[in-house]
């Protein structure tokens, strides 16, 4: 049995009025995959991730595949290092003399 053997169906995408049928790029693929693949996919992801973690190998500011991390969390952390950059008088004294 094929573990990544997976049922495949072509939609029209919802949510968008006044869709053309005749347009292939109108349509989306749903792959329904096996409730086994699914949980072995699963299992090894949360084994990867904590692997990952335990031993330091997560770029510290990378925010992708990380349990509460976000794009919201990557938005914060940028505008507040944006915030202390320009709060630096040295930093700030520069943008002046340059805007």
């Amino acid at each position: 049995m094929d573990s990544k053997l997976a049922s495949l169906d072509i939609t029209l995408r919802q949510g968008y009025l006044g869709l053309d049928a005749n347009e292939a790029g109108n349509y989306r693929a749903v792959s329904n995959l096996s409730v086994l693949s699914k949980t072995l996919e699963k299992a090894v992801s949360q084994q990867l991730e904590r692997h990952l973690t335990s031993s330091g190998l997560f770029p510290s500011h990378q925010s992708a595949y990380r349990k509460g991390h976000s794009t919201e969390s990557l938005l914060l952390r940028v505008t507040s290092d944006l915030i202390s950059h320009l709060d630096q008088p040295t930093r700030a004294k520069w943008h002046l003399r340059h805007s």
